[in-house]
């Protein structure tokens, strides 16, 4: 049953897919996804590094701390868009 329903919605992403594809949506519905994306990363970043007191002056004072911490929530960010945009 789990193969049956999996296979189910494989084709029907296949079928999505080439239905953009011939109609000559899908490059605009990645573009859109992209943009999305982006907007959504740089959105949670800045909230992110505000949230944890990440900002110029510790950037001034320890760029090493810095570049950690910047590391960490890029990454965060990154899996909340892919969760949250891309896998939905």
């Amino acid at each position: 049953l789990h193969l049956s329903i999996r296979r189910q919605r494989q084709m029907c992403i296949r079928d999505r897919y080439q239905s953009m594809l011939l109609t000559g949506r899908l490059w605009t519905h990645l573009t859109e996804t992209d943009r999305q994306a982006e907007d959504m990363m740089e959105r949670l970043t800045q909230e992110m590094a505000a949230s944890m007191g990440v900002n110029e002056a510790m950037k001034a004072a320890d760029q090493l701390e810095w570049v950690r911490r910047m590391n960490t929530i890029r990454h965060s960010a990154e899996e909340s868009v892919l969760n949250d945009l891309i896998f939905s």
